[in-house]
């Protein structure tokens, strides 16, 4: 009898910009920071104090936003780093402008609903200390300045889905231009085993998930990981044991030459006794069997012989052989 044997093959909010002003196309430009420098455009003081040097006013070194990189309807949110030679608490007064210079809003915080992808947005900053204000620095945003973004992750098995095949990435991104290199990541089952564009999978065995995963390094981050649909390769072909066992000793030994047929027969199979009496044995590379039983070992013996793969996937027959005495010598009867 033969059977199949089966191996072991995741601010406060000062004003809300209520923008909704239609502006006209603009070039896109980069949102990076643009700390232009200009006279302060804030008049005197009602308050009566006059104004010291701007030597010694607090400066503004840098403003920021986040998210960096807004959609249209999204809501901006300011800050600036500030320094002051006097070491007071300085306040930044923001405001927010159209390329032409129409003002849409002020406070820390912008809504950008009303505006279009590429819109292009102004922010100015000041800093005061309540007697003296520092320069103004601007900076231009630009909505839909998205970066580029994984579309398509999937395993690309044109070499074959046996073991031993090449599999390749096949990754798809949106291009805006800026610069990115693509970090990959090869899983089989739960264990990570390549991080190439390519995965070698002689050493896979079959039925077992492959699944790949793909995330985008830029300068100054690395995308969430974008995983593909499980790939599983396929058997090297059913084993299948074509011979058949002897039923009797031939001058007390038993011996049995296996043949095993099917497209895996010629790629590392090994002949394994899994049952039968003491003294039997079988070539693992072979598969002849041979038993010589002992005077002792007499009656029906339950034989179980498997053949592998390199995986422990294969076959089983399973026979038995009756051993008796043998008759007594002619002058004896």
């Amino acid at each position: 009898m033969t059977r199949s044997i089966l191996g072991r093959a995741s601010t406060r909010r000062l004003l809300a910009g209520a923008a909704a002003l239609s502006m006209g196309a603009v070039a896109c430009g980069d949102d990076s920071l643009r700390n232009d420098r200009v006279p302060s455009m804030i008049g005197p003081s009602t308050s009566g104090k006059s104004l010291d040097s701007h030597a010694e006013a607090p400066e503004i070194e840098d403003v920021y936003w986040q998210p960096r990189r807004p959609m249209p309807g999204r809501v901006i949110e300011a800050g600036a780093h500030v320094s002051d030679a006097h070491g007071g608490d300085a306040e930044v007064q923001f405001r927010w402008r159209s390329p032409d210079g129409r003002r849409l809003g002020e406070g820390r915080r912008f809504d950008t609903t009303g505006l279009e992808d590429g819109d292009t947005i102004e922010l100015v900053a000041v800093a005061s200390d309540g007697t003296r204000e520092g320069d103004r620095v601007s900076a231009e945003i630009t909505l839909g300045a998205q970066s580029a973004a994984i579309e398509l992750v999937a395993i690309d098995a044109s070499d074959g889905d046996r073991p031993g095949a090449v599999l390749e990435a096949a990754v798809e991104t949106t291009d805006d231009g800026q610069p990115f290199e693509i970090l990959y990541e090869w899983q089989v089952g739960r264990e990570v085993v390549g991080h190439g564009h390519d995965l070698d999978t002689a050493e896979i065995a079959p039925g077992i998930p492959i699944v790949l995963s793909a995330r985008l390094e830029f300068e100054d981050r690395i995308t969430r990981p974008v995983r593909s649909r499980p790939f599983t390769l396929s058997g090297e072909g059913t084993l299948r044991i074509a011979s058949s066992p002897p039923t009797s000793l031939e001058g007390g030994l038993f011996r049995y030459p296996m043949r095993v047929s099917g497209a895996a027969s010629e790629k590392g199979i090994r002949f394994v006794v899994a049952q039968g009496p003491g003294g039997m044995t079988v070539d693992a590379q072979s598969g002849i069997v041979t038993w010589h039983p002992s005077r002792t070992q007499r009656g029906r013996f339950d034989i179980e012989i498997q053949v592998l793969d390199r995986w422990g996937s294969g076959v089983a027959q399973t026979f038995s052989i009756q051993v008796d005495d043998p008759p007594p010598p002619a002058s004896a009867r």
